[in-house]
């Protein structure tokens, strides 16, 4: 049973796949043919021929020349709207990139923006820190430099020749609340 199942699946399947190839063929064929056809049908435009009204039904004879003459009168309009496509193709095409380089040059500009922006946003920060240090600085300094100037009052009786109290506590480093010496920023000394 299941060797004669098998023999009848295996003869379906070569059945069903010779089938197959053949109706590709034919419809390749058909296709080629087709094509043939279609070449062969080409509809040819009436020429421009310069025709007079026909007379009481008389036939009219063209010579080989007129024909030839019309054929190139026809021709020559299809060149002309071949040309003018072109031209109208071409065009469309320095639109485009035009537009390219505008949005290019607009990305560019938005680019510079933005980073102007952020530039002019963190020296604005640095400026703020910088005040801020400046104003813990000069307290420090203030509540340093007259404990300073106390203690050379105190201390010795000499005095100090040509200097002012801001000069001295100008001299005296200003030390954060963790002892560290605190530098102010060229740009931001006087």
């Amino acid at each position: 049973m299941y060797n004669k199942n098998s023999q009848k699946l295996h003869q379906t399947v070569n059945h069903v796949t010779t089938e197959n190839v053949l109706l590709k063929l034919q419809v390749r064929g058909l296709e080629n043919t087709l094509f043939i056809e279609q070449k062969r049908r080409q509809h040819s435009k009436p020429l421009d021929l310069e025709l007079r009204a026909p007379e009481d039904g008389i036939a009219i004879f063209y010579s080989p020349n007129k024909v030839q003459q019309a054929r190139d009168r026809a021709w020559e309009k299809e060149e002309a709207t071949h040309i003018v496509r072109e031209e109208e193709k071409a065009e469309k095409k320095r639109l485009l990139e035009e537009r390219k380089a505008a949005r290019a040059i607009e990305q560019e500009e938005r680019a510079t923006e933005k980073k102007r922006k952020r530039i002019e946003k963190e020296e604005a920060k640095l400026a703020r820190e910088a005040d801020k240090d400046f104003k813990n600085v000069s307290k420090q300094a203030n509540k340093s430099g007259r404990k300073i100037i106390e203690a050379i009052v105190t201390d010795s009786d000499e005095e100090i020749e040509g200097a002012s109290v801001d000069e001295v506590v100008e001299a005296t480093p200003a030390h954060s609340r963790r002892g560290r010496k605190i530098v102010l920023l060229q740009r931001y000394r006087k």
